[in-house]
């Protein structure tokens, strides 16, 4: 009857660790899924940053080819001529 008791008291022991581990891990995975909120806000915040910036980048590359192809037409002549043009004033 001895082993009995004792193997019931050890039996406690583990139920009173687990009962203890589940609550530590249940208040941990609370904390995860408000971090998980907050991530998710953040994730939904960068992606329409993304969409902004991909639209603007749309709309700036034209203009960049475009003042690309101006410059590679410059020749000695035409900096010459801009070299020739005054200083504008200070107002």
């Amino acid at each position: 009857m001895v082993e009995v008791g004792k193997v019931k008291e050890d039996t406690n022991l583990v139920v009173a660790k687990v009962e203890k581990a589940s609550a530590e891990a249940a208040v941990e995975a609370k904390a995860a899924g408000e971090i998980m909120i907050v991530a998710d806000a953040c994730v939904a915040e960068a992606t329409e940053i993304q969409i902004k910036c991909d639209k603007e980048l749309g709309e700036a590359l034209p203009a960049l080819k475009k003042a690309q192809d101006a410059v590679d037409k410059l020749d000695k002549s035409d900096i010459g001529e801009l070299k020739g043009f005054q200083s504008p004033k200070d107002q």
